[in-house]
């Protein structure tokens, strides 16, 4: 029984060798030995599927996380800035008024046109010197 085994183990070694070298052959012949040993391989391959996939989803998981971390970085980032600019507008705002209103009450004022002759005191005597001659 052992002899009519190892027989019909090295035939089908020998046909799955010839159909792989002649390529005429169709089917595979596989024997106990490799049937159990590629379901092993595969029990393995599955195993492996796994893993990988355990682990891309943790590395996502990692970056989405981070992601998010970034994200909140940025807005945190982004308001300060957004702050930042409105207290510079205010202030710049502030400045510009203020300058405006300089600048109104100096356009009023011609500081290179001289002064404005003050018109010529008229004493007691010339009011009554002309009151007095009608």
């Amino acid at each position: 029984m052992e002899r009519l085994g190892r027989e019909v183990r090295l035939s089908l070694k020998r046909l799955t060798v010839q159909s792989r070298t002649d390529k005429q052959h169709t089917g595979t012949f596989t024997t106990r030995e490799e049937t159990i040993r590629g379901q092993d391989e595969q029990g393995e391959q599955d195993e492996q599927r796994k893993q990988d996939t355990q682990e891309r989803h943790q590395l996502t998981q990692a970056s989405q996380e981070e992601g998010s971390a970034m994200e909140r970085q940025h807005r945190d980032r982004f308001a300060a800035l957004r702050e930042r600019v409105q207290q510079r507008l205010q202030q710049r705002s502030q400045l510009q008024t203020c300058f405006l209103r300089t600048q109104a009450t100096q356009s009023n004022e011609n500081w290179d046109e001289p002064e404005p002759q003050q018109p010529a005191r008229i004493t007691s005597s010339e009011i009554e010197g002309q009151t007095g001659d009608t």
